[in-house]
């Protein structure tokens, strides 16, 4: 593991002999960041950090609730009964869909047990566990972060797998916590299903190892126009303290401060390739920039259709006929004969997608609305054209001199 950290981890574990193990956390804390060793145990399932941050404690909790069981919730409400008071915040996988709900309870103001403001989320669904956790949340008081803070406005995916999509993993606070986060924010890696969720605290720093990297990369410049700024700069220096050593150091930190810095550049260290250091970093952002056209594309967004023939249903089944039934309709005069579901779905599909309309919404409506026909009718025309031409007759040229003899094509039994 990488060093300058303090790591803390559950194992996963195989519960049959065959398969892979499951579960496990891990949890990183810095060194320069303040921690108090207590005395809790972790549970299965549940880890849990006290740290300070800007002089003030927080407990981090992290959750892996691989079924969304109650009873991990339950085991996660006896963890935080002792405390609930402080700067509390919950992350981590709960494998639960809640919708737009899990509001903070209101406990003291106009009402009580009143809900708050109704997040976003682009997952409206709530399964069994959703509702079990979104008890959970109203009867503590706490509050989901998903859809609400800086960053997650619209309140993103974060877990996709083989072309589904949801939101099961999330952040939660208490009331008195919620303030103090500056943002919350669901990136965008390609190494994992779940998307990584950032939440930031407090005011920004910058790490040590950074600041002392950003100081040895700074060299003075003396280049000419290095020369020139020092120049202007060693003119502006004046003498006030009327003591020498006072006014000697006063005079030493003006040139240091009248030289120009620039970063430093040229020759890497030993073992530096740069197929590794630039072309692998410009390979990653390609795959996450792909993975974010992904995710638009599948909301609907940078759709052909959409940005070309916006409004213009008359276009969108041009679009169809020319170019998807061109595809879909491929040697159709030896099938045409047979009604395929499989076909008239797609057509429907591509309907209920001009108009807007539920999926659910019945095939026969969205093709009398749009005047059109079912596909059977245009692919059977076409089989019997085809079998039209098979049945005429076709005349070749004899070797004789003017004359012609006619003969006829059999058509081969199906």
């Amino acid at each position: 593991m990488p060093e300058g950290w303090r790591w803390k981890c559950q194992l996963a574990r195989r519960e049959k002999k065959k398969g892979r193990a499951m579960g496990g956390i891990i949890m990183g804390v810095r060194k320069e960041i303040e921690e108090r060793n207590g005395s809790e145990e972790d549970v299965e399932g549940i880890q849990q950090r006290e740290v300070t941050i800007d002089k003030e404690r927080w407990r981090i909790i992290t959750v892996y609730n691989r079924e969304g069981s109650k009873d991990e919730l339950d085991r996660l409400r006896k963890v935080l009964r002792e405390r609930e008071e402080g700067n509390m915040l919950i992350a981590g996988d709960f494998n639960a869909r809640t919708g737009r709900e899990g509001g903070w309870c209101v406990k003291s103001g106009e009402e009580e047990g009143g809900k708050g403001k109704e997040r976003r989320s682009r997952d409206g669904v709530i399964n069994k566990q959703g509702y079990e956790l979104i008890k959970a949340v109203e009867e503590r008081g706490w509050m989901i972060l998903n859809g609400r803070k800086r960053g997650d406005e619209e309140g993103e995916w974060t877990y996709e797998k083989a072309g589904g999509r949801s939101v099961i993993d999330y952040g939660i606070t208490n009331l008195e916590a919620e303030e103090k986060i500056r943002s919350f924010k669901i990136g965008c890696r390609r190494e994992s299903d779940h998307y990584p969720i950032m939440i930031e605290l407090g005011k920004e720093y910058i790490r040590e190892e950074r600041k002392q990297k950003r100081e040895a990369e700074m060299i003075q410049d003396w280049s000419n126009e290095g020369v020139e700024y020092f120049r202007s700069n060693i003119e502006k220096i004046e003498w006030e303290k009327e003591d020498v050593k006072g006014g000697w150091e006063e005079l030493e930190e003006g040139v240091k401060r009248a030289v120009k810095m620039k970063r430093r550049g040229g020759r890497k260290g030993v073992g530096w390739v740069l197929w590794w250091d630039k072309e692998c970093r410009e390979k990653k952002k390609e795959v996450n920039r792909a993975g974010r056209k992904y995710r638009r594309r599948k909301m609907g967004y940078n759709d052909y259709g959409e940005r070309k023939f916006k409004g213009d249903i008359r276009w969108r089944l041009k679009l169809f006929d020319s170019i998807v039934k061109g595809i879909l309709l491929y040697g159709v005069e030896i099938w045409g004969y047979k009604e395929w579901k499989e076909v008239e779905a797609l057509q429907e599909k591509y309907l209920r997608w001009i108009l807007g309309v539920n999926s659910w919404t019945s095939g026969y409506i969205v093709r009398e609305e749009l005047k059109r026909k079912k596909m059977r009718l245009e692919t059977g025309w076409r089989a019997g054209k085809f079998e039209e031409r098979l049945q005429l007759p076709v005349t070749f040229p004899s070797k004789g001199r003017g004359n012609r003899k006619r003969k006829y094509v059999r058509t081969k039994e199906r």
